[in-house]
Order: C-alpha cells, then structure tokens, then sequence
C-alpha cells in the first residue's frame, strides 16, 4: 500500500498519473519535497511572488507533500522554476517543476534517462548533482534524498533530457571519487523508486 507521502512525492508515478491532464498553456508548476505544515497561505506567499496564481491544490499539509501551482502566464510559471527549484523554502530543499517537465520524466522513467546514484559524499547536495551532472546536457530532474534532520542519507538520483547524455555521465562519473567517497552511477530500476519520499 502507497503512503499519502509516498504519492504526493515527484518519484511516484502514480502520483503523475493522478495529475497527468496535461497543461497546453504551459502555466502549471509542480512543486514537491515541501517543508511539513506548510500552508496554502505559505505556498501563496511564496509563489505568489513571481505572478498571479489562477489556482493552487496542495496536498497532504501535515508532512508537506506537494502542489499543483497553475499562473496566469507561462512567464510567470518559469520564473518561479527558474528560481525555486532546489532553493531552501522554511530550511527544506524543495524541487519546482514545469508540469510539461513532469509529463516528459514520466514517459522516460523506465528508459534509460535516469541515473542511480549511491556512495554519496554526505556534503554533497541536490544543486552539486544538477551542477555536476549538466556538464554532460541538459538535466530534467535531480535529488538527494534527505532524512527527518534534512542530512543526506547518501544517495541520489539524476533524470536527463537525452538518454545519450546520461549513458555518457554513467560511463564517465561511476567510480569517480567526489567528495570523500567514490560514487556508484547506474541506471535506474523501478524498484529504486521506492527509496525515495
């Protein structure tokens, strides 16, 4: 049985299915990873900075969970991802999304796009493994999975746009000391799904 925290989580595709109605006008943004009791005042706050927000439905406040994040322009929907994503809102990392973006990491999940990562320097954070790993093209997606303390549990995951270019960073970065440690780079499997929250 999934948790409510397991599907409002960016790695649960049963969670992209439940949104999965498509954004043609491309003013959604998708925000998870959110600091518990964190409220739709909060989130508006927050978001409400970058433009008029048409709608908000956030999910499982108690833990944080996620929100759907619909503007009233696209402009404004990319300035917010530009500037959210991977920032530190009320002292957690939150991921900030297009929903198009969304839709694209759901159909290559399983497919080659998405790399595995374990052996982590426990220094290293989400914006280190964007920074790094898009040195070999354009990254989709990243995280470090962080326990209750916010520390780092020492693994992580990187979805690219081009399966090429993560066939590139496994060849190149799997066994590469960073940090203190040497990390381990593979695809990633369905199961892998089920480490992170």
């Amino acid at each position: 049985k999934v948790s409510p925290r397991r599907r409002t989580s960016l790695t649960s595709m049963e969670s992209w299915g439940a949104w999965s109605s498509g954004d043609p006008h491309g003013t959604q943004v998708f925000v998870c990873d959110l600091a518990p009791r964190l409220q739709d005042v909060d989130l508006r706050k927050v978001f409400g900075f970058y433009g008029d927000i048409v709608s908000l439905e956030h999910i499982d406040e108690a833990s944080g969970g996620s929100a759907l994040i619909t503007y009233s322009t696209k402009e404004a929907a990319q300035e917010a991802v530009d500037i959210v994503h991977l920032a530190s809102v009320r002292g957690k990392t939150c991921r900030c999304l297009l929903w198009s973006t969304v839709e694209v990491i759901w159909k290559t999940m399983d497919l080659g796009y998405r790399l595995q990562l374990e052996g982590l320097d426990r220094k290293i954070t989400s914006q280190a493994i964007q920074d790094m790993f898009s040195l070999f093209g354009p990254v989709l997606d990243c995280k470090v999975q962080m326990d209750e303390e916010e520390q780092s549990r020492g693994y992580g995951f990187v979805h690219f746009a081009q399966k090429e270019n993560a066939a590139k960073a496994e060849q190149l970065l799997n066994g590469m000391q960073i940090g203190s440690s040497c990390i381990q780079v593979r695809v990633a499997r369905p199961e892998d799904l089920e480490s992170f929250t």
